[in-house]
């Protein structure tokens, strides 16, 4: 097989032997469940959600959990990492979707895996196929012919309860229609089998359930605390973007209001870990990993925003560990927080701007100003921290030229006040249901991909820094993912032959609603 660029050959085996684990693995139980990541073990393994699945899965009683994941480079798609058992053979296949571009990677898991493609076909043998994450979470519909079962919102409230009574439900012989219906009204469980969408004009003109006792609207999953039982890592390893770091949520949820971001809508309210709870689970992964217990990554949205962020940086300093960090907003990373993540030995931070100019900014809902990234810039720059990451968005106009030139202006004010490396990463404006932005008026393709060249050369003829970018075609192509309908099934089972997404046509443009219209999530219920 031809390898991706950088990645280096390893097998299986290999990748197994650099596992550490912090958990009991059973691959053995009752009933059969294997976790699907569907995209490649560096990304899966690096991606907390997937951990928190599997450990939510062990936790639900006498269950085998494996691990599948789609990386054609080190596993036949369809088959469990460990045992290289087919998908079809357990009893439950939950898939952990983070991202839009990933559907097609499951549905070739699931074909591959000898799973019927729609939940209609699978006869009473097939496992139950469940969809997790901020994807199906924010709009489940695009998924809805593919899914048995979608979990919309946090695993930690009520995800167990709903595996031990298909547990319990298997153990009688039940029907798997009659198993569906009778957990359909537990918090956070939608089965799209038993609602029925109609169709007038090319827009979606009604969604409603099958039955009376079918609830009209599905409420979020939402755990009141994230101290019960944090979420971290289950094994530590060189093969991911962490690499052998200890990953541990320390906030879920964002206080800000930005309104392209679903983080604000699809976890809130903010929660924070307790500093105690915090400590404890350091404890807990140095007791079991010993030496190579050395390096702590921390996640979450606005992690700065942390009653008690400083004490964290703190301990984590007293332990003698290394930290890694996500993007943080500039005007919270204050000089003294800057020293002690020096101390830290983090090399990189990452800020995003997502704009050039202040108004346009503050109008999708960001307030940091730009004096504010230029002081930020400074006081990094004063502290030698040698790597800086930038976030922008563009194409958040009808003329993205005008954000380009804002954009370089504000680069090029940072890039004087900082001396070290700089990674520009942009990527398209892409809506995301249940977000004030999802039906903002984008720029013509013609005009986002001149803007997109016209912003790199600059960018390196000015030799401001280093760019990274998504495709505006890749834009495209997630916008559908997110905001569409039921009918985007038939856009992802005309792609499985080629294996791979294409481009989005004028017909399947209409399987996304109109601002005015009805919403394909408008019966998932979030906030």
């Amino acid at each position: 097989m031809r390898l991706r660029p950088g990645r280096k050959r390893i097998n299986t085996n290999e990748i197994l032997a650099d596992e550490t684990w912090l958990i009991n693995q059973p691959i053995e139980g009752e009933f059969s469940t294997v976790a699907l990541y569907p995209n490649n073990y560096w990304i899966a393994m690096s991606n907390l959600e997937y951990h928190k699945l599997i450990i939510r899965m062990l936790e639900s009683g006498n269950l085998s959990v494996e691990r599948a994941f789609y990386d054609p480079e080190i596993l036949k798609p369809g088959y469990s990492f460990f045992t290289r058992t087919q998908l079809r053979k357990f009893n439950i296949t939950a898939i952990s979707l983070s991202y839009e571009l990933d559907m097609l990677n499951a549905l070739i898991c699931l074909k591959s895996g000898g799973i019927p493609l729609l939940s209609k076909e699978r006869g009473e043998d097939a496992p139950f196929v469940i969809f997790v994450g901020a994807v199906p979470t924010a709009n489940p519909e695009p998924l809805a012919d593919f899914a048995d079962i979608v979990f919309i919102g946090d695993l930690e409230d009520g995800f167990i309860d709903i595996l031990r009574k298909l547990l319990n439900l298997h153990r009688t012989g039940i029907p798997r229609m009659e198993a569906l219906k009778k957990i359909s009204t537990m918090r956070g469980v939608y089965i799209p089998a038993l609602y029925r969408a109609t169709y007038w004009r090319d827009n979606l003109s009604s969604f409603h359930p099958i039955t009376g006792d079918t609830p009209d609207f599905i409420k979020r999953a939402c755990a009141k605390t994230i101290n019960d039982d944090p979420s971290k890592s289950i094994l530590i390893t060189k093969h991911t973007k962490f690499s052998c770091s200890f990953m541990i949520e320390t906030s879920r949820g964002c206080p800000y209001e930005c309104g392209f971001c679903l983080h604000r809508y699809a976890n809130y309210p903010p929660r924070f870990i307790d500093i105690g709870v915090f400590e404890k689970e350091l404890q807990n992964a140095k007791d079991k990993l010993g030496d190579k217990f050395n390096h702590v990554s921390i996640i979450g949205s606005a992690i700065a925003n942390h009653p008690k962020f400083l004490d964290i940086l703190n301990i984590l300093l007293a332990n003698e560990l290394n930290l890694g960090l996500p993007s943080s907003r500039a005007e919270l990373l204050k000089p003294d927080y800057l020293s002690l993540l020096k101390k830290l030995g983090i090399h990189t931070i990452t800020i995003a701007p997502e704009v050039g100019d202040d108004s346009l900014r503050k109008k999708i809902g960001k307030d940091t100003t730009t004096e504010e990234f230029i002081e930020f810039a400074s006081n990094i720059n004063s502290l030698a921290i040698p790597k800086l990451k930038l976030y922008f968005i563009l194409g958040l106009t009808t003329k993205p030229q005008d954000e380009v030139d804002s954009i370089i202006t504000l680069i090029e004010r940072i890039h004087t006040n900082y001396k070290g490396h700089i990674t520009i990463s942009v990527n398209p404006f892409t809506p995301k249901a249940q977000t004030p932005m999802a039906f903002y008026e984008l720029p013509s393709e013609k005009d986002l991909k001149k803007a997109f060249l016209n912003l790199t050369r600059a960018i390196y003829r000015e030799n401001l820094g280093e760019v990274k970018s998504k495709s505006v075609r890749q834009g495209r192509i997630q916008r559908l993912l997110s905001l569409g309908d039921r009918r985007v099934s038939e856009y992802l089972t005309s792609s499985l032959k080629s294996k791979k997404l294409r481009n989005v046509s004028k017909e399947e443009e209409k399987f996304i609603p109109t601002p005015d219209g009805i919403k394909p999530w408008d019966h998932i219920r979030l906030l």
